[in-house]
């Protein structure tokens, strides 16, 4: 067995994951970066299509001299806009379920990479498009259940956030079924999700403050949307990484798996 059986959860390190995430993106941005796109291409072509590139306007009629006044003025006014209410729901389902069909693209080359083996993007497709059944069915599952966590109250759709982070890699790998999909990631995630949640943290306020730069810079506009998701991917592809490697280390600490049993599940 090519590792050996840690002692619990202590050997599960934010540092470690982080630092080999970066270390293996680095190594396969190009790759990575067109799984990535091929992942994220329908938000991609949702906002280029469909995004409004103005806000709707209607005129108000106002006094131009006081209320007394005979003369009428107008003046153009915003109204809020049903339509931007829809595309707002829209970009939330894709931002949910997204990223998780984007891990499951990654999860073999990440695997390949911590095995010391090149991650090709025909293997990597390959393994995706057989998974992607399951992967869309525990990204739509978990996505879902982390907003109405979130929806009900904050706390609640972070602690699910953790809990299912895994939940791609345990679809992929180990092909449970949906829901059994959900359990296991449960299941490996106990005991870990305060440092789940600090790696997600970082992700996620990194990408916020990349994307609030852009927004500043381009304004909201379609072409600024547009822009905005090249952070998106980026950091989109950097936490399916990031998911994959702490897979493999909570499967190492809890159960002494090693790599080489992990990858031999795609032969």
């Amino acid at each position: 067995m090519a590792a050996t059986r840690a002692s619990g959860i202590r050997s599960f390190s934010i540092g470690s994951v982080l630092g080999r995430s970066f270390s293996i993106l680095g190594r396969n941005i190009i790759p990575f970066t067109i799984l990535s796109v091929i992942a994220y291409a329908p938000l991609v072509v949702y906002v280029a299509v469909a995004w409004p590139d103005e806000p709707q306007t209607t005129p108000v009629a106002v006094p131009a001299d006081g209320p007394d006044s005979e003369y009428t003025a107008y003046r153009f006014a915003e109204e809020p806009d049903r339509g931007d209410l829809v595309h707002a729901l829209v970009m939330l389902a894709f931002m949910m379920v997204l990223p998780y069909v984007a891990a499951g693209a990654l999860i073999y080359g990440v695997l390949r990479q911590l095995r010391g083996e090149p991650a090709g993007v025909g293997d990597c497709l390959r393994v995706g498009v057989v998974r992607l059944l399951p992967t869309i069915g525990v990204a739509i599952l978990a996505g879902l259940l982390s907003a109405l966590g979130t929806i009900a109250l904050i706390i609640p759709g972070i602690y699910l956030a953790c809990m299912y982070w895994v939940v791609v890699p345990v679809a992929v790998v180990e092909r449970p079924g949906v829901i059994a999909s959900l359990k296991r990631s449960a299941q490996l995630t106990n005991g870990a999700k305060w440092s789940i949640f600090v790696i997600l943290l970082v992700l996620i306020v990194a990408q916020n403050a990349t994307q609030a730069v852009i927004n500043i810079a381009l304004g909201e506009s379609a072409v600024g949307t547009l822009v905005s998701l090249a952070p998106t991917i980026l950091f989109g592809m950097l936490g399916a990484v990031a998911c994959a490697v702490a897979y493999h280390d909570l499967r190492v600490a809890k159960e002494g798996v090693g790599i080489d049993e992990l990858v031999s599940v795609f032969a």
